[in-house]
């Protein structure tokens, strides 16, 4: 590509309105200065002396921006041109940061800022540089793709190169510069996809992902459907001796235990899990944020059940000691116990008697 920059000098003045000539580095040299009106430079900006600071706070970032140019330093000639642009906007500083982009080879924000230039610029612009801005965008059409993605799931996010994310499906293409690129499609309850996809320019393809249900993750909504609270054993059913009321003590204390130990281990998993998602902050903060509510649920439950069956273990302790001193077996009541978590997972029941 030609590599001119369309300059924008001002004059001494504070107050003076700036003026275009031209300039070659690296490219064509002497192109002429536009056929536009000097006054068409003026900044955008609020009357007076505030306009005039402004003008003349662009001049200077525009003027380090054409010497760091001229000597290939782009990114810091890009930065100066940028202020310029902030202090005093002009759509004529739009071509150099399109120039200098293209020097970088980030041909889609060049193509970009080309676009803005001859949009703003408008009836202004000549035939000639309509012509030329025309021909360095179809240049750069050449070298860029458009990425089409799509997934089996609606509300997915796109990661691309653990940078960029985007929203799937996506509204439109996504304007890529030529390269190699490893997608990621992600979300919360599915297992997320990897690929590693080479787009050339000019080109437009279409990568497909599919998403399998994540299995590994607990479904809450299942422990929704624990039992209730079991009905009491009927009056004329026989009391059962002091060994059976041990021994149900007993089991119960075990079920408590087991079901201690078991969610204990989920809040370990879990725990790592999100170890592993905290070290890819600030991405993905919607699946930390669901990892860490997965987290506390399961350590309620641990604590929940930890503390039933220390109960349950105290009283089975206690029918045994008081059946030891009684000399006639006494009837043991009956055994009951129900457990449960909400649908939401925000609340847990947990009932019992011996």
């Amino acid at each position: 590509m030609r590599k001119t920059l369309y300059l924008l000098l001002c004059g001494a003045s504070l107050a003076a309105r700036p003026s275009l000539a031209g300039d070659a580095p690296g490219g064509r040299a002497g192109t002429r200065a536009t056929d536009t009106d000097p006054g068409a430079g003026e900044a955008r900006g609020g009357p007076g002396a505030s306009r005039a600071e402004g003008v003349t706070l662009a001049r200077e970032h525009f003027m380090r921006g054409i010497e760091l140019y001229r000597s290939g330093a782009f990114d810091a000639s890009l930065a100066e041109f940028t202020r310029a642009y902030e202090a005093a906007p002009n759509y004529r500083i739009l071509y150099n940061l399109a120039q200098i982009r293209a020097q970088q080879q980030d041909y889609v924000q060049a193509l970009e800022l080309f676009g803005r230039f001859a949009r703003e610029g408008g009836s202004d612009l000549s035939e000639a540089r309509a012509a030329d801005v025309a021909a360095e965008m179809a240049e750069l059409r050449r070298r860029v793709a458009q990425l089409r993605v799509e997934s089996n799931v609606d509300g997915a996010t796109l990661v691309i190169n653990d940078s960029r994310t985007a929203p799937l499906p996506l509204t439109a293409p996504l304007a890529m510069n030529a390269g190699v690129y490893q997608l990621r499609v992600q979300k919360l309850g599915r297992v997320p996809v990897t690929q590693t996809v080479t787009v050339a320019g000019g080109e437009s393809p279409l990568v497909r992902f599919e998403l399998l249900p994540d299995t590994s993750a607990l479904d809450l909504g299942a422990l929704t459907a624990l039992p209730g609270p079991a009905e009491p054993l009927p009056t004329d059913t026989p009391a059962p001796s002091a060994n059976t009321a041990l021994w149900v003590g007993l089991a119960t204390t075990g079920v408590l235990a087991g079901a201690t130990a078991t969610f204990g281990f989920l809040t370990y998993r879990q725990s790592v899990k999100l170890d592993q998602s905290l070290s890819s902050y600030p991405d993905g903060i919607d699946e930390i944020e669901a990892a860490r509510s997965k987290l506390r649920t399961f350590a309620l439950l641990t604590d929940v059940f930890g503390l039933a069956s220390l109960a349950a273990a105290g009283v089975t302790a206690y029918l045994h000691w008081n059946a030891s001193d009684t000399p006639a077996p006494a009837p043991a009541p009956s055994a009951r116990i129900g457990a449960g978590i909400s649908a939401d997972g925000a609340s847990v029941w947990v009932t019992g008697a011996l």
